[in-house]
């Protein structure tokens, strides 16, 4: 097995640099139409020091072999059902953490991540060993002139997604210290899973990223917007065919942004979001 520090990348001073192990994580249900983009600009990272896990949640649309014939270099955990974003990431997590992965990336089936995203969260992750999440820029799939996400941040008191929905003219392309990412690409260290927590598994599919961005944050662990780690995004990919389970779906998200609040919210907060919420009702 190799150790996290593998394969040298460059000589300075005549001393070796190493590049930390990542671990990519890639969580799959259905999405086999997605995968083809997602796993080849993966695999063309220019961080030369990264495995691939593919968590199947029960897919039956052949995903598992188009993977296994396409991509045979990407592990595959074929699990037996939909278990969920949180647990099967979380599945994915212990397995890189088993395999001595100093950084841990999370990637959606749905995205296509250019060549530098991995090394520049990477880079900006080593810079400081309180950094604990780096987050990445993402856009969106069908208009790269749209932004998706640029991380997590506290508007009115609660956690939120930063640029989601807004052009992208340059006003997030500085570098900055943020509360969280999305788990939809995203980088995390190892040391911080580890003190902190995983995904609560009960969260299922939403929400589940921000409230491990907030109880990562209330740990004094720092977040790191990176924006020249660029992915494009379809943003609920596998999911946005079925009505019936986008509706279940959206019920979980509010519900799970409701024990986020419980759980981490101090009383000034609470106070002032039951304010605003009774301001727009």
């Amino acid at each position: 097995m190799l150790n996290s520090y593998d394969f040298p990348i460059t000589m300075n001073g005549g001393k070796t640099i190493m590049n930390p192990l990542a671990v990519v994580i890639v969580v799959n249900w259905n999405g086999k139409d997605y995968l083809r983009d997602c796993l080849s600009s993966i695999l063309s990272q220019d961080h030369d020091n990264f495995r691939v896990i593919l968590i199947d949640n029960g897919s039956t649309d052949s995903s598992v072999q188009f993977v296994k014939d396409n991509y045979p270099e990407v592990e595959i955990i074929a699990l037996d059902r939909n278990h969920g974003f949180a647990k099967a990431n979380n599945i994915g997590i212990k397995k890189a953490m088993e395999e001595e992965a100093r950084f841990i990336a999370l990637l959606n089936n749905d995205t296509k991540v250019e060549k530098r995203w991995l090394s520049e969260l990477a880079r900006e992750m080593e810079s400081d060993t309180k950094i604990g999440i780096c987050a990445s820029k993402m856009l969106k799939m069908d208009n790269p002139l749209m932004l998706d996400s640029t991380g997590h941040i506290f508007i009115d008191n609660m956690i939120c997604e930063r640029g989601g929905g807004e052009p992208d003219i340059g006003q997030y392309d500085k570098q900055l210290e943020i509360v969280g990412a999305c788990a939809g690409a995203c980088l995390y260290r190892k040391e911080m899973l580890e003190k902190v927590g995983l995904f609560d598994e009960s969260f299922g599919s939403y929400y589940e990223d921000a409230e491990l961005s907030w109880r990562a944050y209330k740990h004094g662990w720092k977040a790191r917007y990176v924006p020249g780690a660029i992915v494009y995004h379809v943003r609920g990919g596998t999911t946005k065919k079925n009505m019936e389970l986008r509706a279940e779906l959206r019920n979980q998200e509010i519900a799970n942004l409701l024990t986020t609040i419980k759980r981490h919210a101090t009383i000034r907060q609470r106070i002032r979001l039951t304010l605003i919420w009774i301001k727009e009702a």
